[in-house]
């Protein structure tokens, strides 16, 4: 890591620049991430829109390891960002300086996957018309998304289903490549139930386009069995 009293030189100059869109906004925070040499990837919605469709959002969730804490948290308090802690040690977030309520949700994880690959082994994108921004690889973000939906519930849950789909409809996911992922991972046997399940509900779904009532109804009693 940079020593941070280094890096207030850097995050100066940075914050002279005048900051007066999103995407302004974003680059910003991306460069005080890089300069201070933490290593990041951004995820959630705004990652799922490099693969399949960009849903709307309110906030940019930013994953990174959770040795990083402290460095990143003083880093964005430098360069002139009022830091919320949602969860000691784990998450905190800043408020977007732009209009509306939009947020930046940072994410710490400990070193294991999907969490470790989706941060070191990431894919560059531009991202908000920032370039080499890093997002996880399809792969790894159907990773997180299994992990998501296997412990949420209500709404979160739903959503995080609907994006799964998403991507696994969206050509861009290697599904042997994601199940020899988890197949590799003691911890993932109950992923690979629910990606099997969903991957079945998917193949069903797609199998019933244009058919009729009749046929519908035929279907599901058919998929019962």
């Amino acid at each position: 890591m940079a020593k941070l009293d280094f890096f207030s030189t850097i995050a100066a100059a940075i914050t002279a620049a005048p900051i007066k869109t999103l995407k302004d906004e974003f680059q910003h925070i991306v460069r005080v991430l890089n300069s201070n040499d933490i290593d990041f990837s951004v995820i959630g919605a705004i990652a799922l829109g490099q693969y399949a469709t960009q849903r709307m959002t309110k906030d940019i969730d930013i994953l990174l390891l959770d040795d990083a804490y402290s460095d990143a948290m003083e880093a964005l308090e430098d360069a002139g960002y009022d830091v919320r802690v949602e969860m000691e040690g784990s998450q905190f977030s800043i408020r977007s300086k732009q209009k509306g309520s939009f947020s930046y949700d940072f994410l710490f994880a400990t070193g294991v996957d999907p969490e470790h690959g989706a941060i070191l082994q990431p894919r560059m994108a531009t991202v908000l018309g920032v370039p080499k921004v890093p997002v996880p690889s399809p792969e790894y973000l159907a990773w997180l998304l299994l992990q998501s939906i296997e412990y949420q519930t209500g709404k979160k849950r739903d959503l995080h289903i609907h994006d799964f789909k998403d991507l696994l409809g969206s050509g861009k996911l290697n599904k042997v490549k994601l199940m020899t992922m988890l197949q590799e991972n003691s911890s993932a046997k109950g992923l690979i139930k629910i990606y099997q399940s969903l991957s079945n509900n998917e193949k069903l779904a797609q199998s019933r386009k244009g058919l009729s009532w009749g046929q519908l109804q035929a279907a599901k009693k058919a998929s019962k069995k």
